[in-house]
């Protein structure tokens, strides 16, 4: 389950209520893959990337109210990373997304640590 907080109730709230379908999935699909959500209040975006997909969800500020209704695919993540990458950090910095670190966990063996960088342009799409 997803939550948010209203700050001016003071409260967390199922995010059924005010986030569509199509955006909860977005964002369960990344945590379910230990992928990494990061926001940019600047924009209203919350990126989501995870070794499945990345996309940008789009969210709006009504009377203290979030909604959450558009998203939009960006490239496939395997441009960023592989299959079995995971647990990666993302931040937004000067309106580009930095995708970075977390471990390449191949089956059988031990989760290994990586050092891999990836910058996505959103306004270009593309990295």
């Amino acid at each position: 389950k997803i939550f948010h907080y209203n700050p001016m109730r003071d409260e967390w709230l199922n995010a059924q209520e005010s986030f569509s379908v199509e955006a909860l999935e977005v964002l369960d699909t990344c945590l379910q893959a230990e992928g990494a959500i990061a926001v940019c209040p600047k924009t209203n975006v919350l990126y989501a990337v995870s070794n499945q997909e990345s996309a940008a969800v789009t969210f709006n500020l009504i009377d203290g109210d979030v909604y959450v209704r558009n998203v939009r695919l960006l490239p496939r993540p395997h441009e960023f990373f592989t299959a079995q990458h995971r647990l990666h950090s993302a931040v937004v910095l000067d309106g580009r997304l930095y995708v970075m670190g977390g471990d390449r966990h191949d089956a059988g063996s031990d989760p290994v640590p990586t050092a891999r960088v990836g910058v996505f342009d959103p306004e270009l799409n593309r990295r």
